[in-house]
């Protein structure tokens, strides 16, 4: 009895200030339900495309000698370590979303990381080399934190040894990198002029850092803290964005590759599968700032 009143203290200060952010999950809970089966068969279709999309790279990026688009040459060395780590993730993805589809969804954040960063690098003006100063970037600030470290333990006599000299320090360290516009975030607002699209890759990372997705995976708790259902593999709630963004990230990738291939003999192939399931092969289409784009690029499965 008591615990029932406390309840309806507090029901009337819960019902005066709702959270919108719980209204609005509410929302997209219900709706969700109104529409199980369509999405349901949405979600079937784009795990059957992607498995289309990785079935095809296995089968065509056998081929040798390879040819590669001359002028594409220098973007082929970066593109195409992006689009097939991106491609090898969606596979392993496809083998573990049913049995394993927390795991599933970490490769799936990165397959869709590489797989915009491999469009980015296609269709950005020296996209190739302003990724590689980001990456020069993360070494450059790894190095330095080490240097850092190491020069602090001049001041400890059993570990002096250990420590750098300016000279040394400089030659750990290096120069700093020139900038670089590349990040996830903004590869999404440039290929949409909605904050929905780097949603899906938010939403994805919660598989990569301690979250409540990860945690609601694994563990069900009733209202009252009492432990529920648990789930060794997490699958008590699997990441409703995984259907979709492994058939854009191996839809992606794939595309760009067949670009990069000389003659691009099969693009037409990997966008009519876009086209035919209603998703996005190319991201010219929704490029917010097609004036980054390379001169003379054009769409070449036409």
């Amino acid at each position: 009895m008591p615990e029932r009143s406390a309840v309806r203290n507090i029901e009337p200060a819960m019902d005066d200030d709702p959270d919108p952010r719980m209204q609005l999950l509410e929302t997209l809970r219900q709706r969700s339900e109104e529409n199980a089966a369509e999405l349901s068969a949405f979600n079937a279709g784009c795990l059957r495309m992607a498995r289309q999309c990785v079935d095809l790279w296995h089968q065509l990026w056998r081929e040798t000698p390879l040819a590669v688009d001359s002028a594409l040459e220098v973007k082929f060395r970066i593109c195409f370590p992006l689009a097939a780590h991106a491609l090898n993730h969606v596979d392993a993805a496809l083998g573990l979303h049913v049995e394993r589809p927390w795991v599933a969804a970490s490769s799936t954040r990165v397959a869709f990381e590489h797989a915009i960063a491999a469009q980015w690098v296609l269709l950005t003006v020296d996209g190739e080399r302003e990724l590689v100063n980001w990456m020069k970037r993360q070494q450059y600030v790894r190095a330095k934190e080490i240097a850092d470290a190491l020069g602090r333990l001049a001041s400890d006599p059993g570990a002096s040894g250990l420590a750098l000299n300016e000279s040394q320090r400089q030659s750990l360290v290096g120069d700093p990198p020139d900038s670089s516009g590349w990040s996830v975030a903004n590869a999404c607002s440039r290929f949409s002029d909605t904050k929905l699209f780097y949603d899906i890759y938010r939403n994805l990372s919660q598989a990569e850092h301690p979250s409540p997705g990860l945690i609601a995976s694994h563990l069900a708790v009733t209202p009252a803290g009492v432990q529920g259902n648990i789930s060794a593999a997490g699958a008590l709630h699997p990441s409703g964005e995984v259907p979709q963004a492994l058939a854009l990230s191996a839809l992606w990738s794939l595309y760009v590759l067949e670009q990069l291939r000389q003659g691009q003999p099969y693009a037409a192939t990997v966008a009519h599968i876009g086209h035919e399931a209603s998703l996005p092969t190319d991201l010219r289409a929704s490029d917010q700032h097609p004036e980054r784009q390379p001169e003379g690029l054009r769409h070449r499965d036409d």
